[in-house]
Protein backbone atom coordinates (compact mmCIF):
# COMPACT_ATOMS: atom_id res chain seq x y z
CA UNK A 1 0.00 0.00 0.00
CA UNK A 2 1.09 3.57 -0.74
CA UNK A 3 0.26 6.03 2.05
CA UNK A 4 0.15 9.70 1.09
CA UNK A 5 0.51 12.18 3.97
CA UNK A 6 0.21 15.93 4.28
CA UNK A 7 -0.48 18.58 6.91
CA UNK A 8 -2.19 21.97 6.95
CA UNK A 9 0.80 23.33 8.87
CA UNK A 10 2.84 25.44 6.47
CA UNK A 11 5.73 25.75 8.90
CA UNK A 12 7.48 23.71 11.56
CA UNK A 13 7.89 26.86 13.66
CA UNK A 14 6.26 26.69 17.06
CA UNK A 15 3.44 29.19 17.30
CA UNK A 16 2.71 29.16 13.57
CA UNK A 17 -0.84 28.35 12.52
CA UNK A 18 -1.64 24.66 13.13
CA UNK A 19 2.05 24.10 13.96
CA UNK A 20 1.28 21.08 16.13
CA UNK A 21 -0.11 19.13 13.15
CA UNK A 22 3.32 19.16 11.53
CA UNK A 23 4.93 17.61 14.61
CA UNK A 24 2.17 15.02 15.03
CA UNK A 25 2.64 13.96 11.39
CA UNK A 26 6.37 13.49 12.00
CA UNK A 27 5.66 11.33 15.06
CA UNK A 28 3.40 9.04 13.00
CA UNK A 29 5.85 8.53 10.12
CA UNK A 30 7.96 5.70 11.61
CA UNK A 31 4.86 3.58 12.27
CA UNK A 32 3.28 4.40 8.91
CA UNK A 33 6.47 3.26 7.18
CA UNK A 34 6.04 -0.16 8.80
CA UNK A 35 2.58 -0.45 7.24
CA UNK A 36 3.28 0.78 3.70
CA UNK A 37 5.33 2.98 1.45
CA UNK A 38 4.92 6.62 2.61
CA UNK A 39 4.98 9.68 0.35
CA UNK A 40 4.75 13.22 1.74
CA UNK A 41 2.84 15.46 -0.69
CA UNK A 42 3.16 19.25 -0.74
CA UNK A 43 0.13 20.01 -2.90
CA UNK A 44 -3.30 18.40 -2.65
CA UNK A 45 -3.46 18.48 -6.46
CA UNK A 46 -0.80 15.78 -6.44
CA UNK A 47 -2.97 13.40 -4.42
CA UNK A 48 -5.43 12.38 -7.13
CA UNK A 49 -2.72 12.38 -9.81
CA UNK A 50 -0.70 9.88 -7.80
CA UNK A 51 -3.82 7.91 -6.86
CA UNK A 52 -4.88 7.50 -10.51
CA UNK A 53 -1.42 6.38 -11.59
CA UNK A 54 -1.20 3.82 -8.81
CA UNK A 55 -4.76 2.56 -9.31
CA UNK A 56 -4.07 2.00 -13.01
CA UNK A 57 -1.48 -0.61 -12.10
CA UNK A 58 -3.35 -2.15 -9.17
CA UNK A 59 -1.51 -0.48 -6.31
CA UNK A 60 -3.58 0.52 -3.25
CA UNK A 61 -3.38 4.13 -2.07
CA UNK A 62 -4.82 6.20 0.80
CA UNK A 63 -4.40 9.84 1.82
CA UNK A 64 -3.91 10.78 5.50
CA UNK A 65 -4.46 14.52 5.98
CA UNK A 66 -3.19 15.84 9.33
CA UNK A 67 -5.43 18.90 9.50
CA UNK A 68 -8.55 20.24 11.19
CA UNK A 69 -11.64 19.19 9.18
CA UNK A 70 -12.27 22.67 7.74
CA UNK A 71 -8.81 22.54 6.10
CA UNK A 72 -9.12 19.06 4.61
CA UNK A 73 -9.87 19.11 0.88
CA UNK A 74 -12.95 16.98 0.27
CA UNK A 75 -14.12 15.42 -2.98
CA UNK A 76 -10.85 13.71 -3.86
CA UNK A 77 -10.96 10.39 -5.67
CA UNK A 78 -8.26 9.05 -3.37
CA UNK A 79 -9.63 7.62 -0.10
CA UNK A 80 -9.01 10.39 2.44
CA UNK A 81 -8.79 10.18 6.23
CA UNK A 82 -8.69 13.44 8.22
CA UNK A 83 -6.51 13.26 11.33
CA UNK A 84 -7.25 16.03 13.78
CA UNK A 85 -6.96 17.06 17.42
CA UNK A 86 -9.82 18.55 19.45
CA UNK A 87 -10.12 19.62 23.06
CA UNK A 88 -13.50 21.38 23.33
CA UNK A 89 -16.87 20.12 24.52
CA UNK A 90 -18.58 20.24 21.10
CA UNK A 91 -17.42 20.27 17.50
CA UNK A 92 -18.57 23.06 15.13
CA UNK A 93 -22.02 22.23 13.76
CA UNK A 94 -22.73 25.47 11.88
CA UNK A 95 -20.93 27.55 9.27
CA UNK A 96 -19.75 31.17 9.35
CA UNK A 97 -17.89 33.69 7.21
CA UNK A 98 -19.68 32.29 4.13
CA UNK A 99 -17.59 29.14 4.45
CA UNK A 100 -19.64 25.93 4.69
CA UNK A 101 -16.49 23.94 5.56
CA UNK A 102 -16.56 25.47 9.06
CA UNK A 103 -19.40 23.07 9.79
CA UNK A 104 -17.36 20.08 10.91
CA UNK A 105 -20.40 17.83 11.22
CA UNK A 106 -21.16 18.20 7.52
CA UNK A 107 -17.50 17.91 6.56
CA UNK A 108 -16.75 14.74 8.51
CA UNK A 109 -19.71 12.96 6.93
CA UNK A 110 -17.87 13.18 3.61
CA UNK A 111 -15.20 10.72 4.76
CA UNK A 112 -15.36 6.98 5.30
CA UNK A 113 -13.46 7.36 8.59
CA UNK A 114 -11.54 9.84 10.72
CA UNK A 115 -8.76 9.69 13.29
CA UNK A 116 -8.29 11.82 16.37
CA UNK A 117 -6.01 11.54 19.42
CA UNK A 118 -8.26 11.06 22.46
CA UNK A 119 -11.43 9.35 23.58
CA UNK A 120 -12.75 12.78 24.55
CA UNK A 121 -12.55 13.84 20.89
CA UNK A 122 -14.18 10.60 19.81
CA UNK A 123 -17.06 11.19 22.21
CA UNK A 124 -17.84 14.78 21.21
CA UNK A 125 -17.57 13.88 17.51
CA UNK A 126 -19.95 10.95 17.78
CA UNK A 127 -22.36 13.07 19.81
CA UNK A 128 -22.61 15.43 16.84
CA UNK A 129 -22.14 13.20 13.79
CA UNK A 130 -23.72 9.99 15.06
CA UNK A 131 -22.71 7.15 17.32
CA UNK A 132 -21.99 4.86 14.36
CA UNK A 133 -19.53 7.27 12.77
CA UNK A 134 -16.16 5.45 12.36
CA UNK A 135 -13.75 7.70 14.24
CA UNK A 136 -10.83 6.20 16.16
CA UNK A 137 -8.58 7.60 18.86
CA UNK A 138 -4.91 7.06 17.99
CA UNK A 139 -2.47 9.16 20.05
CA UNK A 140 0.87 10.15 18.57
CA UNK A 141 3.25 7.18 19.08
CA UNK A 142 5.98 8.69 21.24
CA UNK A 143 6.47 6.16 24.06
CA UNK A 144 9.18 4.17 22.25
CA UNK A 145 11.22 7.32 21.65
CA UNK A 146 11.06 8.72 25.20
CA UNK A 147 10.98 5.51 27.21
CA UNK A 148 14.75 5.26 26.68
CA UNK A 149 15.11 8.05 29.27
CA UNK A 150 13.32 6.07 31.97
CA UNK A 151 15.64 5.16 34.82
CA UNK A 152 14.03 3.03 37.50
CA UNK A 153 17.03 3.60 39.78
CA UNK A 154 17.58 7.30 39.11
CA UNK A 155 19.19 9.43 41.81
CA UNK A 156 16.40 11.11 43.81
CA UNK A 157 18.72 13.04 46.09
CA UNK A 158 17.89 16.73 45.83
CA UNK A 159 21.57 17.71 45.88
CA UNK A 160 22.28 16.01 42.53
CA UNK A 161 23.03 18.56 39.79
CA UNK A 162 22.43 18.53 36.04
CA UNK A 163 24.12 21.07 33.77
CA UNK A 164 22.39 22.06 30.54
CA UNK A 165 23.91 23.85 27.57
CA UNK A 166 21.43 26.26 26.04
CA UNK A 167 21.93 27.95 22.69
CA UNK A 168 19.36 30.67 23.16
CA UNK A 169 18.04 32.86 25.94
CA UNK A 170 17.67 32.20 29.68
CA UNK A 171 15.81 34.07 32.39
CA UNK A 172 16.70 32.84 35.89
CA UNK A 173 15.02 34.31 38.97
CA UNK A 174 18.03 33.16 41.01
CA UNK A 175 19.87 36.06 39.35
CA UNK A 176 17.36 38.29 37.61
CA UNK A 177 19.74 41.22 37.15
CA UNK A 178 22.31 39.07 35.36
CA UNK A 179 19.62 37.51 33.16
CA UNK A 180 18.34 40.92 32.11
CA UNK A 181 21.87 42.22 31.54
CA UNK A 182 22.66 39.26 29.26
CA UNK A 183 19.50 39.68 27.23
CA UNK A 184 20.21 40.45 23.58
CA UNK A 185 18.73 39.93 20.14
CA UNK A 186 21.21 37.17 19.39
CA UNK A 187 21.19 33.65 20.83
CA UNK A 188 24.20 32.77 22.95
CA UNK A 189 25.70 29.69 24.57
CA UNK A 190 24.71 29.53 28.24
CA UNK A 191 24.86 26.96 31.01
CA UNK A 192 21.99 26.24 33.39
CA UNK A 193 22.52 24.13 36.52
CA UNK A 194 19.47 22.38 37.94
CA UNK A 195 19.03 20.69 41.31
CA UNK A 196 16.38 20.08 43.93
CA UNK A 197 12.78 19.23 43.01
CA UNK A 198 12.48 20.27 39.37
CA UNK A 199 9.09 20.85 37.73
CA UNK A 200 9.07 21.26 33.94
CA UNK A 201 6.48 22.61 31.55
CA UNK A 202 6.91 22.87 27.77
CA UNK A 203 4.61 25.26 25.91
CA UNK A 204 4.38 28.21 23.55
CA UNK A 205 3.35 31.32 25.51
CA UNK A 206 1.08 32.76 22.83
CA UNK A 207 -1.14 29.66 22.85
CA UNK A 208 -4.09 30.82 24.95
CA UNK A 209 -5.17 27.25 25.70
CA UNK A 210 -2.11 26.61 27.86
CA UNK A 211 -3.19 28.86 30.76
CA UNK A 212 0.47 29.13 31.82
CA UNK A 213 -0.26 32.09 34.08
CA UNK A 214 -2.05 29.84 36.59
CA UNK A 215 0.81 27.36 36.37
CA UNK A 216 3.34 30.06 37.32
CA UNK A 217 1.31 31.93 39.95
CA UNK A 218 0.26 28.75 41.77
CA UNK A 219 3.87 27.55 41.82
CA UNK A 220 5.23 30.84 43.18
CA UNK A 221 2.50 31.00 45.82
CA UNK A 222 2.83 27.38 46.96
CA UNK A 223 6.65 27.58 47.19
CA UNK A 224 7.18 31.23 48.07
CA UNK A 225 9.11 30.15 51.19
CA UNK A 226 10.76 27.01 49.73
CA UNK A 227 14.25 27.28 48.26
CA UNK A 228 14.96 23.77 46.91
CA UNK A 229 12.40 23.79 44.08
CA UNK A 230 12.76 24.94 40.48
CA UNK A 231 10.16 25.45 37.78
CA UNK A 232 11.63 25.15 34.27
CA UNK A 233 9.56 26.81 31.56
CA UNK A 234 10.84 25.45 28.23
CA UNK A 235 9.30 27.84 25.73
CA UNK A 236 8.65 26.82 22.15
CA UNK A 237 8.42 30.10 20.27
CA UNK A 238 10.57 31.80 17.66
CA UNK A 239 10.54 35.31 19.15
CA UNK A 240 12.76 35.57 22.27
CA UNK A 241 11.91 39.23 22.88
CA UNK A 242 8.23 38.39 23.09
CA UNK A 243 8.93 35.44 25.41
CA UNK A 244 11.03 37.52 27.80
CA UNK A 245 8.52 40.34 27.96
CA UNK A 246 5.42 38.23 28.50
CA UNK A 247 6.98 35.89 31.09
CA UNK A 248 8.96 38.53 32.99
CA UNK A 249 5.95 40.83 33.21
CA UNK A 250 4.18 38.04 35.09
CA UNK A 251 7.14 37.07 37.29
CA UNK A 252 7.94 40.59 38.49
CA UNK A 253 4.42 40.86 39.91
CA UNK A 254 5.11 37.77 42.01
CA UNK A 255 8.56 38.65 43.38
CA UNK A 256 9.96 38.22 45.96
CA UNK A 257 9.87 34.45 46.46
CA UNK A 258 12.46 31.86 47.53
CA UNK A 259 11.60 29.27 44.89
CA UNK A 260 13.35 29.43 41.52
CA UNK A 261 11.95 29.88 38.02
CA UNK A 262 14.13 29.23 34.96
CA UNK A 263 12.82 30.28 31.56
CA UNK A 264 14.57 28.68 28.58
CA UNK A 265 13.87 29.89 25.07
CA UNK A 266 16.15 28.30 22.54
CA UNK A 267 17.63 25.07 21.30
CA UNK A 268 18.71 22.26 23.58
CA UNK A 269 20.96 19.60 21.96
CA UNK A 270 19.64 16.07 22.33
CA UNK A 271 22.06 15.22 25.16
CA UNK A 272 21.04 18.33 27.08
CA UNK A 273 17.34 17.74 26.54
CA UNK A 274 17.93 14.26 27.95
CA UNK A 275 19.59 15.90 30.97
CA UNK A 276 16.56 18.16 31.41
CA UNK A 277 14.30 15.10 31.42
CA UNK A 278 16.63 13.38 33.90
CA UNK A 279 16.65 16.45 36.19
CA UNK A 280 12.87 16.78 36.06
CA UNK A 281 10.89 15.17 38.85
CA UNK A 282 7.42 16.25 37.65
CA UNK A 283 5.96 17.54 34.39
CA UNK A 284 3.29 20.23 34.76
CA UNK A 285 0.17 21.22 32.85
CA UNK A 286 -2.61 23.70 33.68
CA UNK A 287 -4.29 24.07 30.29
CA UNK A 288 -7.93 24.74 29.46
CA UNK A 289 -7.93 21.71 27.17
CA UNK A 290 -5.64 19.36 25.27
CA UNK A 291 -6.06 17.35 22.11
CA UNK A 292 -3.43 15.02 23.57
CA UNK A 293 -0.51 17.14 24.98
CA UNK A 294 2.72 15.81 23.48
CA UNK A 295 5.11 17.30 26.11
CA UNK A 296 3.21 15.71 28.98
CA UNK A 297 3.17 12.36 27.18
CA UNK A 298 6.90 12.62 26.48
CA UNK A 299 7.88 13.18 30.10
CA UNK A 300 5.49 10.56 31.44
CA UNK A 301 6.84 8.05 28.89
CA UNK A 302 10.21 8.72 30.54
CA UNK A 303 8.67 7.88 33.94
CA UNK A 304 8.07 11.43 35.15
CA UNK A 305 4.80 11.79 37.07
CA UNK A 306 2.79 14.91 36.37
CA UNK A 307 0.94 17.66 38.11
CA UNK A 308 -2.00 18.09 35.76
CA UNK A 309 -5.78 17.98 35.34
CA UNK A 310 -7.33 14.85 33.84
CA UNK A 311 -9.77 16.53 31.48
CA UNK A 312 -10.14 16.42 27.65
CA UNK A 313 -7.25 14.59 25.94
CA UNK A 314 -5.50 13.96 29.26
CA UNK A 315 -8.39 11.84 30.56
CA UNK A 316 -6.90 8.85 28.75
CA UNK A 317 -3.66 8.71 30.72
CA UNK A 318 -3.69 11.03 33.76
CA UNK A 319 -4.73 9.13 36.90
CA UNK A 320 -4.27 9.48 40.63
CA UNK A 321 -1.79 6.59 40.56
CA UNK A 322 0.63 8.19 38.07
CA UNK A 323 0.07 11.91 38.74
CA UNK A 324 -1.16 14.54 41.16
CA UNK A 325 -4.52 15.37 39.66
CA UNK A 326 -5.71 18.99 39.56
CA UNK A 327 -9.46 19.64 39.83
CA UNK A 328 -11.24 21.39 36.96
CA UNK A 329 -14.72 22.40 35.84
CA UNK A 330 -16.52 23.38 32.64
CA UNK A 331 -16.52 26.94 31.35
CA UNK A 332 -18.66 28.22 28.50
CA UNK A 333 -16.61 29.53 25.58
CA UNK A 334 -16.40 29.75 21.77
CA UNK A 335 -14.79 27.58 19.12
CA UNK A 336 -11.19 28.82 18.73
CA UNK A 337 -11.32 29.54 14.99
CA UNK A 338 -14.74 31.24 15.08
CA UNK A 339 -14.26 35.04 14.70
CA UNK A 340 -17.84 35.64 15.91
CA UNK A 341 -16.81 34.34 19.35
CA UNK A 342 -20.36 33.15 19.98
CA UNK A 343 -20.71 30.82 22.96
CA UNK A 344 -21.23 27.33 21.57
CA UNK A 345 -18.88 25.01 23.46
CA UNK A 346 -16.99 24.35 26.70
CA UNK A 347 -13.41 24.37 27.90
CA UNK A 348 -12.08 23.26 31.29
CA UNK A 349 -10.90 25.81 33.81
CA UNK A 350 -8.70 24.51 36.61
CA UNK A 351 -9.16 25.06 40.34
CA UNK A 352 -6.21 27.26 41.31
CA UNK A 353 -6.20 26.13 44.96
CA UNK A 354 -6.20 22.51 43.79
CA UNK A 355 -3.13 23.26 41.66
CA UNK A 356 -1.37 24.81 44.66
CA UNK A 357 -2.19 21.73 46.73
CA UNK A 358 -0.97 19.37 43.98
CA UNK A 359 2.34 21.23 43.84
CA UNK A 360 2.82 20.95 47.59
CA UNK A 361 1.69 17.31 47.85
CA UNK A 362 4.04 16.28 45.04
CA UNK A 363 6.94 18.07 46.74
CA UNK A 364 6.22 16.37 50.06
CA UNK A 365 6.03 12.93 48.45
CA UNK A 366 9.41 12.99 46.73
CA UNK A 367 11.12 14.45 49.81
CA UNK A 368 9.51 12.27 52.45
CA UNK A 369 8.31 9.15 50.65
CA UNK A 370 10.60 8.23 47.73
CA UNK A 371 9.13 4.71 47.60
CA UNK A 372 5.73 6.15 46.70
CA UNK A 373 7.36 8.44 44.15
CA UNK A 374 9.08 5.43 42.52
CA UNK A 375 5.76 3.62 42.37
CA UNK A 376 4.10 6.63 40.72
CA UNK A 377 7.00 6.95 38.26
CA UNK A 378 6.78 3.26 37.28
CA UNK A 379 3.03 3.61 36.80
CA UNK A 380 3.45 6.62 34.48
CA UNK A 381 5.94 4.65 32.38
CA UNK A 382 3.63 1.62 32.16
CA UNK A 383 0.42 3.60 31.49
CA UNK A 384 1.96 5.59 28.64
CA UNK A 385 3.24 2.38 27.07
CA UNK A 386 -0.36 1.21 26.81
CA UNK A 387 -1.48 4.61 25.60
CA UNK A 388 0.99 5.68 22.91
CA UNK A 389 3.49 2.96 21.97
CA UNK A 390 4.34 2.10 18.37
CA UNK A 391 2.71 -1.30 18.76
CA UNK A 392 -0.63 0.16 19.84
CA UNK A 393 -0.56 2.75 17.07
CA UNK A 394 0.28 0.24 14.34
CA UNK A 395 -2.55 -2.06 15.39
CA UNK A 396 -5.15 0.74 15.36
CA UNK A 397 -3.93 2.29 12.11
CA UNK A 398 -4.13 -1.03 10.28
CA UNK A 399 -7.73 -1.48 11.41
CA UNK A 400 -8.72 1.97 10.12
CA UNK A 401 -6.98 1.46 6.78
CA UNK A 402 -8.70 -1.88 6.25
CA UNK A 403 -12.08 -0.23 6.91
CA UNK A 404 -11.45 2.63 4.48
CA UNK A 405 -10.17 0.41 1.67
CA UNK A 406 -13.19 -1.87 2.10
CA UNK A 407 -15.61 1.05 1.71
CA UNK A 408 -13.86 2.40 -1.38
CA UNK A 409 -13.82 -0.98 -3.08
CA UNK A 410 -17.58 -0.59 -3.65
CA UNK A 411 -16.87 2.34 -5.96
CA UNK A 412 -13.96 0.55 -7.57
CA UNK A 413 -16.11 -2.46 -8.44
CA UNK A 414 -18.18 -0.30 -10.79
CA UNK A 415 -15.06 0.46 -12.81
CA UNK A 416 -13.57 -3.00 -12.33
CA UNK A 417 -14.60 -4.48 -15.73
CA UNK A 418 -12.84 -1.64 -17.57
CA UNK A 419 -9.68 -1.96 -15.47
CA UNK A 420 -9.75 -5.74 -15.92
CA UNK A 421 -9.82 -5.60 -19.75
CA UNK A 422 -6.85 -3.20 -19.80
CA UNK A 423 -4.98 -5.25 -17.19
CA UNK A 424 -5.41 -8.52 -19.13
CA UNK A 425 -4.26 -6.91 -22.36
CA UNK A 426 -1.09 -5.49 -20.74
CA UNK A 427 -0.44 -8.79 -18.94
CA UNK A 428 -0.45 -10.75 -22.19
CA UNK A 429 2.09 -8.34 -23.58
CA UNK A 430 4.27 -8.85 -20.50
CA UNK A 431 4.23 -5.14 -19.69
CA UNK A 432 2.83 -5.15 -16.13
CA UNK A 433 6.14 -5.42 -14.18
CA UNK A 434 7.72 -2.73 -16.36
CA UNK A 435 4.66 -0.50 -16.01
CA UNK A 436 4.64 -0.78 -12.22
CA UNK A 437 8.31 0.07 -12.03
CA UNK A 438 7.88 3.04 -14.34
CA UNK A 439 4.93 4.46 -12.43
CA UNK A 440 6.59 4.09 -9.04
CA UNK A 441 9.82 5.58 -10.37
CA UNK A 442 7.86 8.55 -11.68
CA UNK A 443 6.48 9.05 -8.20
CA UNK A 444 10.00 9.04 -6.73
CA UNK A 445 9.32 5.98 -4.59
CA UNK A 446 12.03 3.70 -6.07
Amino acid sequence: MIILVSSSAKSSHFGAEDYSYYFVLKQFLPVLKKIGLVLEVDAVADVDRIYKQLSSCGVGCVFLCFSPPHKVVSGLECPTIPIFAWEYGTIPNESWSSNPKNNWVAELKKYAAAITHSEHSVGVTKAAVGDSYPITSIPAPIWDQYSQYFDEKSDLSLSAEKKLRVNGWVLDTADVERSLANRSDEASEQTVTLSGVVYTSVFTPNDGRKNWQDLVTAYCYAFKSVSDVTLVLKLTHTDPKYCFEVIYSELKRLLPFKCRVVVIQGFLPDDDYARLIAATKYSVNSSFGEGQCLPLMEYMSAGKPSVAPNHTGMEDYITSSNSFVVDSSRQWTHWPHDPRQVLRTFRQTINWESLCAAYMNSYIEIKNDPVSYRRRSNQAFADLRKHCSNAQTEKKLKAVLVLVRKNFRIRQRILYPFYRVGWCFLSRLGLIPRLKKRVLKGLDVI
